[in-house]
Protein backbone atom coordinates (compact mmCIF):
# COMPACT_ATOMS: atom_id res chain seq x y z
CA UNK A 1 0.00 0.00 0.00
CA UNK A 2 0.90 3.63 -0.33
CA UNK A 3 2.59 5.53 2.51
CA UNK A 4 -0.95 7.66 2.74
CA UNK A 5 -3.04 4.48 2.61
CA UNK A 6 -0.44 3.14 5.71
CA UNK A 7 -1.19 6.24 7.51
CA UNK A 8 -5.20 5.95 6.87
CA UNK A 9 -4.68 2.82 8.32
CA UNK A 10 -2.95 3.97 11.41
CA UNK A 11 -5.69 6.70 11.71
CA UNK A 12 -8.57 3.65 11.43
CA UNK A 13 -6.65 1.92 14.24
CA UNK A 14 -6.96 4.95 16.74
CA UNK A 15 -10.53 5.42 15.40
CA UNK A 16 -9.99 9.34 13.80
CA UNK A 17 -10.70 8.18 10.44
CA UNK A 18 -13.89 9.86 9.45
CA UNK A 19 -16.30 8.10 7.31
CA UNK A 20 -15.14 9.28 3.46
CA UNK A 21 -11.82 8.97 4.74
CA UNK A 22 -12.71 5.06 5.83
CA UNK A 23 -14.08 4.75 2.10
CA UNK A 24 -11.12 6.12 0.46
CA UNK A 25 -9.20 3.64 2.60
CA UNK A 26 -11.14 0.92 1.61
CA UNK A 27 -10.82 1.72 -2.42
CA UNK A 28 -6.84 1.83 -0.90
CA UNK A 29 -7.01 -1.86 0.19
CA UNK A 30 -9.14 -2.89 -2.47
CA UNK A 31 -6.61 -2.38 -5.24
CA UNK A 32 -3.57 -3.26 -2.63
CA UNK A 33 -4.90 -6.61 -2.33
CA UNK A 34 -6.47 -6.95 1.02
CA UNK A 35 -9.95 -7.25 -0.56
CA UNK A 36 -11.94 -8.63 2.66
CA UNK A 37 -10.64 -5.95 4.63
CA UNK A 38 -11.93 -3.06 2.06
CA UNK A 39 -15.23 -4.73 1.19
CA UNK A 40 -16.09 -4.83 4.54
CA UNK A 41 -15.04 -0.77 4.90
CA UNK A 42 -17.28 -0.77 2.64
CA UNK A 43 -20.32 -2.27 3.94
CA UNK A 44 -19.89 -0.97 7.20
CA UNK A 45 -19.69 3.33 5.70
CA UNK A 46 -22.23 2.87 2.43
CA UNK A 47 -25.88 2.97 3.29
CA UNK A 48 -27.79 0.59 1.11
CA UNK A 49 -29.59 3.66 -0.58
CA UNK A 50 -27.77 5.53 -2.84
CA UNK A 51 -26.54 8.39 -0.49
CA UNK A 52 -26.14 11.44 -2.67
CA UNK A 53 -24.01 13.72 0.02
CA UNK A 54 -21.54 10.84 -0.79
CA UNK A 55 -19.34 10.44 -3.79
CA UNK A 56 -20.78 8.04 -6.02
CA UNK A 57 -17.12 6.59 -6.73
CA UNK A 58 -17.75 4.98 -3.59
CA UNK A 59 -20.88 3.00 -4.85
CA UNK A 60 -19.10 2.23 -8.23
CA UNK A 61 -15.68 0.47 -6.80
CA UNK A 62 -18.15 -1.03 -3.44
CA UNK A 63 -20.46 -2.62 -6.37
CA UNK A 64 -16.89 -3.66 -8.55
CA UNK A 65 -15.13 -5.08 -5.19
CA UNK A 66 -18.62 -7.23 -5.02
CA UNK A 67 -17.95 -8.64 -8.47
CA UNK A 68 -14.56 -9.30 -7.97
CA UNK A 69 -15.39 -11.55 -4.28
CA UNK A 70 -18.21 -13.21 -6.91
CA UNK A 71 -21.27 -12.01 -4.96
CA UNK A 72 -22.60 -11.09 -8.82
CA UNK A 73 -26.02 -10.92 -8.00
CA UNK A 74 -25.11 -8.12 -4.89
CA UNK A 75 -22.71 -6.11 -7.05
CA UNK A 76 -24.92 -6.13 -10.07
CA UNK A 77 -27.42 -4.88 -7.47
CA UNK A 78 -25.12 -1.87 -6.14
CA UNK A 79 -24.57 -0.70 -10.48
CA UNK A 80 -28.27 -0.41 -10.89
CA UNK A 81 -28.44 1.62 -8.49
CA UNK A 82 -25.97 3.95 -9.18
CA UNK A 83 -26.74 3.88 -12.09
CA UNK A 84 -30.80 4.92 -11.24
CA UNK A 85 -28.91 7.33 -8.95
CA UNK A 86 -27.07 9.07 -11.54
CA UNK A 87 -30.10 9.98 -13.71
CA UNK A 88 -29.69 13.43 -14.86
CA UNK A 89 -26.33 13.42 -13.96
CA UNK A 90 -23.77 15.07 -15.92
CA UNK A 91 -21.28 12.15 -15.11
CA UNK A 92 -24.18 9.59 -15.76
CA UNK A 93 -23.03 8.16 -18.73
CA UNK A 94 -19.25 8.21 -17.91
CA UNK A 95 -20.56 6.62 -14.79
CA UNK A 96 -22.23 3.87 -16.97
CA UNK A 97 -19.69 2.77 -19.58
CA UNK A 98 -16.91 2.25 -16.30
CA UNK A 99 -19.99 0.05 -14.94
CA UNK A 100 -20.40 -1.72 -18.34
CA UNK A 101 -16.62 -2.62 -19.08
CA UNK A 102 -16.34 -3.49 -15.89
CA UNK A 103 -19.06 -5.92 -16.16
CA UNK A 104 -18.31 -7.01 -19.00
CA UNK A 105 -14.42 -7.12 -18.11
CA UNK A 106 -15.92 -9.76 -14.88
CA UNK A 107 -18.01 -11.85 -17.12
CA UNK A 108 -14.71 -12.66 -19.80
CA UNK A 109 -12.89 -13.52 -17.10
CA UNK A 110 -15.50 -15.54 -15.52
CA UNK A 111 -15.35 -17.61 -19.19
CA UNK A 112 -11.93 -17.58 -18.72
CA UNK A 113 -11.67 -18.95 -15.95
CA UNK A 114 -14.06 -21.49 -16.55
CA UNK A 115 -12.31 -22.24 -19.48
CA UNK A 116 -9.26 -22.62 -17.86
CA UNK A 117 -11.18 -24.86 -15.23
CA UNK A 118 -12.60 -26.99 -17.56
CA UNK A 119 -9.07 -27.60 -19.09
CA UNK A 120 -7.68 -28.62 -15.88
CA UNK A 121 -10.76 -31.36 -15.06
CA UNK A 122 -10.37 -32.56 -19.03
CA UNK A 123 -6.25 -32.73 -18.37
CA UNK A 124 -7.33 -34.32 -15.05
CA UNK A 125 -9.71 -36.78 -16.53
CA UNK A 126 -7.55 -37.73 -19.78
CA UNK A 127 -4.37 -38.20 -16.88
CA UNK A 128 -6.80 -40.12 -14.61
CA UNK A 129 -8.15 -42.29 -17.86
CA UNK A 130 -4.57 -42.48 -19.11
CA UNK A 131 -3.35 -44.11 -15.49
CA UNK A 132 -6.62 -46.18 -15.34
CA UNK A 133 -5.85 -47.66 -18.72
CA UNK A 134 -2.01 -48.16 -17.74
CA UNK A 135 -2.83 -49.84 -14.71
CA UNK A 136 -5.42 -51.86 -16.44
CA UNK A 137 -2.42 -53.26 -19.08
CA UNK A 138 -0.47 -53.43 -16.57
CA UNK A 139 -2.46 -55.92 -14.69
CA UNK A 140 -3.48 -57.43 -17.91
CA UNK A 141 0.23 -57.83 -19.01
CA UNK A 142 0.91 -59.29 -15.69
CA UNK A 143 -1.79 -61.72 -16.13
CA UNK A 144 -0.60 -62.93 -19.12
CA UNK A 145 2.60 -63.06 -17.90
CA UNK A 146 1.34 -65.02 -15.10
CA UNK A 147 -0.32 -67.33 -17.20
CA UNK A 148 2.51 -67.79 -19.65
CA UNK A 149 4.84 -68.44 -16.78
CA UNK A 150 1.98 -71.09 -15.66
CA UNK A 151 1.97 -72.36 -18.73
CA UNK A 152 5.76 -72.61 -19.61
CA UNK A 153 5.71 -74.01 -15.99
CA UNK A 154 3.61 -76.70 -16.37
CA UNK A 155 5.63 -77.48 -20.22
CA UNK A 156 8.76 -77.21 -18.04
CA UNK A 157 6.83 -79.92 -15.17
CA UNK A 158 5.40 -82.03 -18.45
CA UNK A 159 8.64 -81.99 -20.07
CA UNK A 160 10.89 -82.76 -17.10
CA UNK A 161 8.25 -85.92 -15.89
CA UNK A 162 8.66 -87.31 -20.01
CA UNK A 163 13.00 -86.78 -19.11
CA UNK A 164 12.84 -88.50 -15.96
CA UNK A 165 10.95 -91.24 -17.98
CA UNK A 166 13.13 -91.48 -20.82
CA UNK A 167 15.83 -91.45 -18.24
CA UNK A 168 14.32 -93.89 -16.19
CA UNK A 169 14.17 -96.09 -19.68
CA UNK A 170 17.53 -95.20 -20.31
CA UNK A 171 18.50 -96.53 -16.90
CA UNK A 172 16.23 -99.78 -16.74
CA UNK A 173 17.45 -100.61 -20.48
CA UNK A 174 21.26 -99.78 -19.54
CA UNK A 175 20.97 -102.50 -16.43
CA UNK A 176 18.90 -105.06 -18.53
CA UNK A 177 22.71 -104.12 -20.91
CA UNK A 178 24.19 -104.86 -17.90
CA UNK A 179 22.39 -107.81 -16.87
CA UNK A 180 22.89 -109.20 -20.02
CA UNK A 181 26.64 -108.65 -20.77
CA UNK A 182 26.85 -109.86 -17.40
CA UNK A 183 24.69 -112.98 -17.95
CA UNK A 184 26.83 -113.50 -21.49
CA UNK A 185 30.24 -113.20 -19.56
CA UNK A 186 29.32 -115.76 -17.03
CA UNK A 187 28.06 -117.90 -20.29
CA UNK A 188 31.01 -117.60 -21.90
CA UNK A 189 33.20 -117.69 -18.71
CA UNK A 190 31.37 -121.20 -18.44
CA UNK A 191 32.05 -122.46 -21.32
CA UNK A 192 35.79 -121.59 -21.09
CA UNK A 193 35.85 -123.77 -17.78
CA UNK A 194 33.97 -126.75 -19.40
CA UNK A 195 36.56 -126.13 -22.13
CA UNK A 196 39.52 -126.16 -19.49
CA UNK A 197 37.97 -129.34 -18.05
CA UNK A 198 38.79 -131.69 -20.94
CA UNK A 199 38.01 -135.56 -20.93
CA UNK A 200 40.96 -137.94 -19.29
CA UNK A 201 42.66 -139.41 -22.31
CA UNK A 202 42.17 -143.66 -21.95
CA UNK A 203 44.71 -145.30 -19.80
CA UNK A 204 47.16 -147.08 -22.04
CA UNK A 205 46.73 -150.88 -22.03
CA UNK A 206 49.66 -152.64 -20.61
CA UNK A 207 51.70 -154.57 -23.54
CA UNK A 208 51.36 -158.00 -21.36
CA UNK A 209 47.30 -157.39 -21.49
CA UNK A 210 47.08 -156.51 -25.21
CA UNK A 211 49.27 -159.42 -26.22
CA UNK A 212 47.13 -161.46 -24.22
CA UNK A 213 44.01 -160.02 -25.87
CA UNK A 214 45.50 -160.56 -28.90
CA UNK A 215 46.53 -164.11 -28.42
CA UNK A 216 42.80 -164.41 -27.30
CA UNK A 217 41.81 -163.22 -30.51
CA UNK A 218 43.49 -165.54 -32.37
CA UNK A 219 42.62 -168.59 -30.34
CA UNK A 220 38.83 -167.96 -30.57
CA UNK A 221 39.39 -167.68 -33.97
CA UNK A 222 40.50 -170.76 -34.55
CA UNK A 223 38.27 -172.17 -32.19
CA UNK A 224 35.64 -170.83 -34.56
CA UNK A 225 37.07 -172.10 -37.40
CA UNK A 226 37.70 -175.47 -36.05
CA UNK A 227 34.03 -175.75 -35.17
CA UNK A 228 33.44 -175.28 -38.66
CA UNK A 229 35.36 -177.39 -39.87
CA UNK A 230 33.57 -180.75 -37.52
CA UNK A 231 29.80 -179.10 -38.79
CA UNK A 232 30.98 -179.86 -42.05
CA UNK A 233 32.52 -182.72 -41.52
CA UNK A 234 29.17 -183.76 -39.90
CA UNK A 235 27.03 -182.50 -42.47
CA UNK A 236 29.43 -184.49 -44.99
CA UNK A 237 28.86 -187.85 -43.31
CA UNK A 238 25.27 -187.54 -42.71
CA UNK A 239 24.84 -186.75 -46.55
CA UNK A 240 27.09 -190.29 -47.52
CA UNK A 241 24.40 -191.94 -45.22
CA UNK A 242 21.56 -190.76 -47.04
Amino acid sequence: MSPEAIERLNLLQKGELNQLEKLKLADDLQKGGSKEEGLALFEENLPAKIDKDLPPEAYLNYGTALLEKGDIQKGLSVYQKLSDSLKGDPKANEFNETMNKNIVSFFKKQEEQKKKQDKENKDKKENKDQQDQNQQSGNKDQKDQNGKSGQQQKKESGENQDQKKEDQKKDQSEEKKDESEDQEKKEQKDQENQGEKKPMPPKKVPAKLKQLMSDDRQLQMKMIEQGTRDLNKKKSRKSKDW
